[in-house]
């Protein structure tokens, strides 16, 4: 007997990757769900769009790291009327500890609730999504765990396949869930309508879910989850939370259940895993050539995906490539040879592993800085500073600093004084003077900073008062 679902449906947000398959564009400190890739939303702003629209929704849960915590709540703050909370990890795992984090939680407040779990930073088109999940719901028996599945559209190798019974209508029994193939084996399911791409999108009650974690993850027996809740955030004790194995909701859950199922996502659906897949995804010229950028040209060149914000490229007599042009990283692979990218970028994390882990554009709380030129002796930087936000009360030991006011209209404060600049500004602060920039207004502020020093580390600071609670 299918559930009458009456506004106890939960989507859960699964914000915490790190997208290095993007990479240079996608890094750690700035993943995929948080990259706005034509100067429009981001991944995760169109998650929970599309999601809002969704049947009897009682409330979003994103589950995130505390690492990109600031930029949730930034996104947070593009829906005022939204009735979302985040669900911080103390430290980053894999897709099974965050799903039973969030269903403990969740359950905890709702012992009858249904959830939807989608990750943050797949593209689904949102009247099939909406579709498909009423659909599912509709039909819906108390103990399935339902998968959807994408019927492929080529003998893809970067998805995982669900084998299922073809025969049966909306929900499908899940036969097997299948791993990555290789190209031949990719051949044989594509030849067949018994498999589907796993979508990664899955709807459950939390109560069933808890349930088969109890019988198949034995290291639950000593978890005891705490939560600690501020306002629309809830932290994780994590003591307890890093007890959870370390592994995904496929091997935890979904490959040993006997109550799965799958049913057809009826649209258009990627994960965007790799270049070739966003290629695929969104092409933009009549040679097949995908531009994210203003100043990209083509002669004699077909099925290319080139980015770039920054330069002007031309490209001429080339095929099959991926172009991707950043300010500090350069990468250029053959779309069809997708293994010797993955080698290519093993070579170069050995080498230089910080170019995986920060962007030239370093996020904050407050904003968002960058280098723009830097010696011995000096470092030149362009800061942001959002509506309604500021940087901390703060002094140097080792360097005295030239700001230019370039957008906006910044409160600066410099000893006991504070004054309101105009663009155009200069402003200077010496070494140990007491200095904080605020941006009081409803505007975008921007400065040049101007570091001199012969000691020009972050460490060099001495925080006075932060109102994102650093020290």
């Amino acid at each position: 007997m299918a559930i009458e679902i009456d506004g106890n449906l939960w989507v859960v947000i699964l914000a915490g990757g790190s997208g290095k398959r993007l990479w240079p564009l996608s890094r750690k400190s700035l993943p995929k769900q948080f990259i706005e890739l034509d100067n429009s939303d981001t991944f995760l702003s169109r998650s929970i769009s599309r999601t809002l629209k969704i049947d009897n929704l009682k409330k979003i849960l994103i589950v995130a790291g505390e690492s990109h915590l600031h930029l949730v709540k930034k996104t947070i703050k593009e829906f005022p009327d939204i009735n979302c909370s985040i669900l911080l990890e103390p430290e980053a795992r894999n897709t099974a500890p965050a799903i039973y984090s969030a269903a403990k939680y969740i359950n905890d407040l709702d012992k009858d609730s249904t959830m939807i779990v989608i990750p943050s930073d797949h593209y689904y088109e949102e009247e099939a999504l909406i579709n498909t999940v009423n659909a599912v719901l509709k039909v819906k028996k108390e103990n399935q765990i339902i998968t959807l599945g994408v019927k492929p559209s080529s003998p893809e190798i970067g998805y995982g396949y669900i084998h299922h019974n073809a025969k049966e209508e909306v929900l499908k029994k899940i036969i097997m869930f299948k791993e990555k193939p290789d190209l031949e084996t990719a051949k044989e399911y594509f030849s067949t309508n018994d498999f589907f791409w796993n979508s990664g999108i899955n709807i459950f009650d939390s109560s069933i879910i808890i349930q088969e974690f109890k019988q198949h993850v034995r290291e639950l027996e000593s978890v005891d989850l705490k939560f600690y809740k501020e306002n629309n955030l809830i932290r994780i004790e994590k003591e307890e939370f890093s007890k959870l194995p370390n592994i995904s909701i496929d091997y935890a859950i979904l490959e040993k259940s006997e109550n799965t199922y799958t049913s057809e996502f009826l649209g258009k659906w990627s994960d965007i895993g790799s270049w070739h897949s966003l290629r695929e995804l969104r092409n933009n010229t009549k040679e097949n050539n995908t531009i994210f950028g203003k100043n990209i040209f083509f002669e004699d060149s077909k099925d290319n995906i080139v980015y770039s914000k920054t330069r002007t490229i031309g490209v001429s007599g080339l095929d099959n490539l991926a172009i991707i042009d950043t300010p500090d990283a350069l990468l250029i692979t053959n779309l069809e040879k997708r293994e010797n990218a993955n080698r290519i970028l093993e070579q170069i994390n050995e080498a230089n592993k910080d170019i995986f882990e920060m962007n030239k554009r370093v996020y904050r709380p407050w904003g968002w800085f960058e280098s723009i030129d830097n010696g011995d002796n000096h470092q030149v930087k362009r800061i942001h500073v959002y509506p309604q936000e500021e940087l901390s009360v703060q002094k140097h030991f080792h360097r005295s600093e030239r700001w230019v006011v370039i957008k906006g209209e910044p409160e600066i404060r410099i000893g006991s004084k504070s004054k309101v600049y105009k663009e155009g500004s200069m402003i200077a602060i010496g070494k140990e003077e007491i200095h904080s920039l605020a941006n009081p207004t409803n505007n975008e502020v921007e400065i040049i900073e101007v570091q001199l020093g012969h000691y020009l580390g972050e460490d060099d600071i001495v925080r006075y008062s932060d109102k994102y609670g650093r020290k």
